[in-house]
């Protein structure tokens, strides 16, 4: 299985772990990491990533399964 983001959701979800990462470093944390969740529906497939508490809400993507 293939999730492909668009360039925009990619430079969305980079802005948002940076920030995250950089907000540790600066107290003297380690960066937490982030996992994404893939909602697959009859009518839509949706992505969001997850930090601890926070959620970023990435919309549509395309997935593509493989033979």
């Amino acid at each position: 299985m293939i999730i492909t983001l668009t360039l925009a959701q990619q430079t969305k979800l980079l802005d948002w772990s940076g920030k995250i990462n950089e907000d540790h470093a600066a107290a003297d944390y380690l960066p937490p990491g982030y996992y994404l969740e893939i909602g697959i529906c009859s009518f839509e497939i949706t992505a969001c990533a997850v930090c601890g508490s926070s959620r970023l809400e990435l919309g549509d993507v395309q997935v593509t399964l493989q033979k």
